[in-house]
């Protein structure tokens, strides 16, 4: 059985099952994309990364990121870092979190444990 199956299937199967109970369908297909891309970094390194990061986009207008999703994205970035060269798991890294950070800033959620503090606003003196 290939590799792309044994691996991009069940990811797929975890974003969309995982996304569903927190979101609606756009979002359930953008997250089964991000655990296909996974099984596609070792036989497709520019794909795969095109893939997660179009993907990881496409989560953006949908609100805060559920936790599956989430944990694809970091996943993403691991394999894009583990089977691409250096300037495209760099280009990767970047989009991925320039995407976890644009979804939880659409949410209005800039003050939730994705986006620091340091990077929203000053801290308030208390």
């Amino acid at each position: 059985v290939r590799h792309e199956i044994l691996v991009g299937a069940p990811a797929a199967l975890f974003g969309a099952a995982g996304t569903a109970v927190w979101q609606g369908p756009l979002a359930c297909i953008a997250a089964a994309a991000l655990g296909a891309a996974l099984g596609l970094y070792r036989t497709h390194p520019v794909a795969a990364p095109a893939l997660a990061v179009v993907a990881a986009a496409a989560l953006v207008p949908t609100g805060d990121l559920a936790p599956a999703p989430a944990i694809l994205i970091c996943a993403n970035a691991f394999a894009a870092g583990r089977w691409t060269g250096v300037a495209v798991s760099v280009a990767t890294a970047a989009a991925l979190l320039a995407a976890s950070l644009g979804a939880a800033i659409w949410a209005d959620n800039a003050d939730g444990w994705i986006v620091p503090s340091t990077s929203s606003r000053p801290a308030r003196r208390t």
